[in-house]
Order: C-alpha cells, then structure tokens, then sequence
C-alpha cells in the first residue's frame, strides 16, 4: 500500500504573538515543521510526504526542506489557501492518485 502523509502547515499562528508564521518557529533550533516532517520521513510506512505552507513561504521552506538528506520523502511543497480547509483540499487535490486508498484503514 502507498502512503502520501499530508501536512497543513500554512496557519499564521497569530494567537501565539510571534512576528514569525507558526511553522518557522524553533523547537531546539529547528524549526517546528521542519522538526515533524523528520518524523514522518523517519517512518518506514510512509512513502512521500506533502507539506502546504503560507503562499508567502514557499520559498523560504523550498530551501528549509529540499537541501536536507533526512527529508528525502518530502516531494512537495504546496501553498495554502485562505482558511484550512483550503489548504487541506488543495492538498488532497494534489495527493490524488498518488496513494492507495484501503477499504477499511491500517493501523
């Protein structure tokens, strides 16, 4: 079975007062997207990873993300949209076709 891991990353994080979107900010110097999509690369079950970011970003976590060996899987960045839900859809837009859909899931 293939398996896309998508990851909405594009809030803002307004509530959390920082001058910085919420992904970028350092969790021991790494920032905290940077620091979960390690995790989901480093997980043998998953095959490719879809990160969607602020528009605004993208370039900066195209250098963040596709200079590091350890995140090989990450195949796409894509931007977010107004509200969440954009940002999710427009992920699964861009997943399908891509990963396996089981009848019932695998855990």
């Amino acid at each position: 079975m293939r398996v896309v891991a998508l990851i909405p990353a594009a809030g803002r994080g307004r509530r959390m007062g920082s001058q910085k979107t919420k992904a970028f900010l350092p969790l021991g110097g790494i920032p905290l997207l940077t620091r979960t999509l390690q995790k989901f690369a480093a997980c043998s079950r998953v095959d490719e990873i879809f990160a969607v970011v602020p528009v605004g970003d993208l370039p900066l976590w195209n250098e963040e993300i596709f200079h590091r060996p350890d995140l090989k899987k990450v195949s796409r960045i894509l931007p977010g949209g107004p509200e969440r839900q954009d940002s999710v859809y427009g992920g699964l837009k861009a997943i399908e076709g891509r990963a396996d859909h089981p009848d019932s899931p695998v855990f």
